[in-house]
């Protein structure tokens, strides 16, 4: 048994998941993966809330695909045939990038990630473009 925790549609409702693959295995992998989450996505009707995003770590040699819940919703038996675990909404830190979902995902699935110091300035920007 790979994972301790199964992935069941009542543990992964709100749950984002990750899926790690190694820099060696980048190539088909990763290509298989979006491949087949690209079609999920598609053959779903592009749903809201479903979105696949990407980061590289060059210090561990590996990229890692974040799935959003809604993802999970319609990707459950995928992300598990590539091991995917449970983790937490990435953070701007990690940088992630936008693989595969509607544009404007990104500001919206990931806005809780945002600190309160970068809310604000966005907030002050805001006001200060409108005059």
């Amino acid at each position: 048994m790979q994972n301790a925790k199964q992935m069941t549609p009542t543990n992964s409702a709100s749950q984002w998941y990750r899926v790690i693959i190694p820099t060696a295995e980048f190539g088909t992998k990763a290509a298989i993966l979006q491949n087949d989450f690209e079609t999920l996505y598609t053959i779903n009707g592009t749903p809201n809330g479903a979105a696949m995003f990407g980061t590289q770590d060059e210090k561990s040699e590996a990229s890692t695909f974040y799935f959003s819940p809604g993802a999970v919703a319609i990707a459950r038996g995928l992300i598990q045939h590539f091991s995917g675990e449970p983790c937490s909404v990435p953070s701007d830190v990690d940088r992630p990038i936008l693989m595969v979902g509607r544009a404007g995902e990104r500001e919206v699935l990931l806005k809780s990630t945002d600190s309160p110091r970068s809310k604000s300035k966005r907030k002050l920007d805001q006001i200060l473009h409108r005059g």
